[in-house]
C-alpha cells in the first residue's frame, strides 16, 4: 500500500479523537448546570435551604426587606425593565400571587425611576423593590431575569428558577397552525 493511504488514515484518526475530546469537554459544560448531570449550580443550590435574610425599602421608602414577610409564604420575583422575557411575567401577577397566598415582592434590578415605569405599566399592587447595585439578586444568586423565588412559611427556599419552566405563572399558549 502507499504511504498516502496510511497518512491519511492516520489523519482520520486523530481527527476522529480530536473530536470525541471536544465531544466530552462539551458533555461536561453542559452536564455541570441545574438541571444537568452535575451538581447544582447558582442558585438551584439554594433549594430547600433557609433564604438570606435582606434589608430594604420599596420604591416609595416602605419596609420591604425579609423581615417584613417572615412567617409566610412569599414569592420574589426578580425582573429588569430591560428584560423582554420579564414581561409574560409581570402580566401574569395575579397567577403568581395566587401561589404566594398573595405575598409577592417584585425585586426590579433597574433604576428607580425604571422601576416606577414598571409600576404604571403593569398596574403593579405588590411592594417593589429598586436592586439598582445587585445586592439582593447577589445573595439568591440570581444570574438571569426573570427568576422566581419562592419562600415557604419557615423561611426555607422551595422553588427557584425561571416563573413559567417552573409552572410559578402559565407559559403562553402558542396558536396551532392549521
Amino acid at each position: 500500500m502507499s504511504s498516502f493511504f496510511y497518512v491519511s488514515y492516520g489523519a482520520l484518526w486523530v481527527l476522529i479523537v480530536f473530536q470525541t475530546l471536544v465531544l466530552v469537554g462539551l458533555v461536561r459544560t453542559v452536564g455541570s448546570g441545574p438541571r444537568g448531570l452535575g451538581p447544582p449550580t447558582g442558585g438551584a443550590r439554594l433549594l430547600n435551604t433557609k433564604a438570606p435574610t435582606f434589608d430594604a425599602v420599596d420604591v416609595f421608602g416602605e419596609p420591604a426587606g425579609s423581615a417584613e414577610f417572615a412567617g409566610r409564604l412569599t414569592a420574589l420575583l426578580f425582573v429588569s425593565k430591560s428584560c423582554s422575557a420579564c414581561t409574560l411575567t409581570l402580566e401574569e401577577m395575579g397567577a403568581l400571587k395566587a401561589k404566594a397566598d398573595d405575598s409577592v415582592v417584585v425585586v426590579c434590578q433597574s433604576s428607580r425611576d425604571e422601576c416606577l415605569e414598571l409600576i404604571q405599566e403593569y398596574e403593579l399592587d405588590v411592594p417593589v423593590i429598586a436592586d439598582e447595585d445587585l445586592e439582593i439578586g447577589d445573595r439568591f444568586e440570581v444570574s438571569a431575569v426573570p427568576t422566581a423565588v419562592l419562600i415557604a412559611d419557615d423561611g426555607r427556599i422551595r422553588s427557584y428558577g425561571h416563573p413559567e419552566r417552573d409552572g410559578l405563572v402559565p407559559r403562553p399558549e402558542v396558536a396551532e397552525a392549521h
